[in-house]
């Protein structure tokens, strides 16, 4: 859906640039132009760009998986430590 309206928009916008250079209908596009952008941007904000600036909505959520990880961190601090040096000295040592 968004790929046909960015199809449409842009080949209208197009269409509306060409004929606003022609001496016949070049006051009708220049005023066309304006409201094609206008109206293509206010529908974009209204079917589309709502969705993704509403995430914040979700932040209770957001904050309470950021919770879990770092209780998870917190808790497997010593053995991932552990598991890091441990793999660190096998690698030294298969190197001397």
């Amino acid at each position: 859906m968004a790929r046909k309206d960015a199809f449409l928009f842009w080949g209208g916008y197009f269409v509306l640039a060409f004929a606003a250079t022609t001496p016949d209908f070049h006051f009708y596009a220049q005023a066309g132009l304006t409201s094609w952008v206008f109206t293509f941007a206010y529908l974009y904000w209204y079917m589309e760009g709502k969705k993704s600036v509403a995430l914040p909505i979700l932040n209770r959520f957001y904050r309470k998986i950021a919770q879990m990880e770092m209780t998870n961190l917190e808790s497997y601090y010593a053995e991932n430590i552990e598991s890091r040096v441990r793999n660190l000295m096998a690698n030294a040592k298969s190197q001397i």
